[in-house]
């Protein structure tokens, strides 16, 4: 995925009102793809693993130190810790 970059912003300089991203890692059950699952009950999958993802920071949590992420490849949240995470930064929006 991406070499694990310092910090641009730190966690706790994070302001209110502003959008911010980073790269993360999360263990999660995977697909064959090595993707995560989301799946009905009684299907299978290959079992848990690390899924590593970028995506925007949509809460902080301090007392726990855990972050909710929203991964913008497969659109899911992840709750991560502050230590899984790296190369946080302002998010911008772009034109398409």
């Amino acid at each position: 995925m991406s070499e694990k970059t310092e910090n641009k912003v730190s966690i706790e300089d994070m302001e209110a009102g502003k959008s911010y991203a980073c790269f993360f890692e999360a263990y999660t059950m995977l697909n064959e793809q090595g993707q995560p699952a989301r799946g009905q009950i009684g299907q299978s999958f290959p079992g848990p693993g690390n899924y590593e993802g970028f995506g925007l920071i949509t809460k902080r949590d301090l007392e726990n130190k855990k972050l909710i992420v929203l991964d913008l490849d497969t659109k899911y949240d992840f709750v991560v810790p502050f230590d899984k995470v790296w190369g946080i930064d302002v998010a911008e929006a772009e034109a398409e």
